[in-house]
């Protein structure tokens, strides 16, 4: 059904109110909080016959109740006094299409069992039609042949013999046939649409209903008394103050701030959305390069590989990542600030007291087989956890935008400039032979 509109149901809300009110004037003064407290009840009621949202009422709905509270607190205040009428109480609600969508269906049915029926078959006009068979003569041998010139010799006694006779019954008639098959059992299979329009929304607020305005003039001027100026006063107002620095060095943290209201008292602000106080951040400040580690479970970085970030990673969890226990062979260190050492035993060689001497191997950014495992003091097929983490010292060099000297083109440079240093002492040593020659034959030539 249509929903009702929330304008007609928010009068009658504001109107049940309104009588309430007066019959309770009538009682006397006292009894004027009982029935603040129950105006956003009545208005909440007419809210849910009429559809409007109830986290949209809740803002006004609060107006209310704070409004009466404070007349209550502060009722020397004459500020409060134009909220204790209750009867203005403007609303707004969402208007919203309704997109409908298509599920992907088809239908999927049961197999059905399915019958051929034939009628009773008339033989009368059917016929036989047999082959030829294979038909031989068969002469058994003669007792004339067996005893040459003996008497009582007869004639030769020969048989036939044929095969088995094959023959079809041939009816040229059509066979009175049918198939029948039972009424498919079919239910649809739908998924649901992976695109749906999202529905076309519309803020709609409602005018003032019973709103007076109401003028009210300055006080008279004493005997005596003179306007020196005249001015507006201004609404109070919240104050903010600067947001303060990320409570995180690396990763999500948060920021605060002050909001104080300009009047002092908080309720003074009640017109006025409160800004927020806290938010979050996200700092890089202390992060370094990005670093990361990938284990694999045979030499040359094959079989199974496991990518592991910063932390620290015991035998359970390696496990639990896809690696096999104890089972690592080569690694790749990725970041320029990025360290990753192996532990021979579970829980970094602090598991048992058997395990404080297990060995430990330490490996900075580049590639790392078997064999460079074992030439940093570890074993192929060995290590119960990893420890991977950013070098302290390189993050600060890499904030600081220095080239720590231990880095692959650091080392070039040196060698580079340590050949041009030795060529040029090369040159130098050369020349000063050459003039130490020619000071020997110069002295040599004046001496004779």
């Amino acid at each position: 059904p249509e929903p009702a509109n929330p304008a007609v149901a928010l009068n009658a809300a504001q109107a049940k109110f309104a009588a309430q009110k007066g019959m309770q004037a009538q009682d006397g003064a006292q009894v004027e909080q009982p029935v603040v407290q129950a105006m956003p009840t009545v208005v909440a009621a007419a809210t849910k016959h009429a559809s409007v949202p109830t986290a949209q009422l809740s803002s006004s709905s609060r107006h209310h109740r704070v409004s009466h509270a404070k007349k209550a607190e502060h009722a020397e205040d004459p500020d409060d006094r134009q909220y204790a009428s209750g009867s203005c109480v403007p609303h707004c609600y969402w208007k919203c299409s309704n997109p409908t969508c298509d599920q992907k269906c088809r239908p999927k049915c049961q197999q059905p069992t399915c019958q051929t029926r034939c009628l009773k078959m008339d033989y009368r006009k059917c016929g036989i039609e047999c082959k030829k068979p294979k038909c031989t003569l068969f002469c058994p041998q003669d007792v004339c042949q067996q005893a040459p010139g003996a008497g009582n010799c007869t004639a030769p006694q020969c048989v036939t013999q044929c095969s088995q006779p094959h023959c079809n019954m041939n009816c040229v008639q059509d066979m009175p046939c049918e198939s029948i098959c039972q009424k498919p059992v079919c239910t649809w299979d739908c998924k649901e649409p992976t695109e749906c329009a999202k529905p076309d929304c519309q803020l709609l607020c409602e005018k003032p209903q019973t709103c007076k305005v109401v003028q009210y003039p300055l006080p008279g001027l004493a005997n005596g008394a003179t306007v020196e100026s005249e001015f507006k006063a201004e609404p109070a107002e919240y104050v903010v103050g600067n947001w303060s620095s990320c409570s995180a060095r690396c990763g999500t943290g948060q920021q605060t701030r002050s909001v104080k209201c300009s009047m002092g008292p908080e309720h003074r602000c009640i017109l006025s959305d409160r800004p927020a106080s806290v938010r979050t951040c996200e700092s890089t400040h202390a992060c370094g390069p990005p670093c990361s580690v990938r284990i694999f479970g045979e030499d040359n970085f094959q079989g199974w590989n496991v990518s592991l970030s910063i932390g620290k990673f015991n035998k359970s969890t390696l496990v639990s990542r896809g690696a096999f226990e104890e089972d690592l062979s080569s690694l790749v260190v990725h970041g320029r600030c990025c360290r990753a050492v192996l532990y021979e035993h579970d829980k970094f060689n602090r598991g048992r007291e058997s395990h404080k001497n297990g060995w430990t191997a330490s490996f900075a950014e580049g590639k790392h087989t078997t064999a460079d495992i074992e030439r940093a003091g570890g074993k192929d097929d060995d290590a119960g956890s990893i420890h991977v983490y950013n070098d302290d010292r390189c993050v600060h060099e890499f904030q600081l935008g220095v080239t720590p000297w231990y880095t692959p083109t650091v080392w070039i440079m040196f060698v580079f400039f340590g050949v041009i240093l030795l060529a040029l002492a090369i040159c130098f040593l050369c020349q000063r032979q050459k003039e130490e020659a020619v000071e020997v034959e110069r002295g040599e030539y004046e001496s004779s």
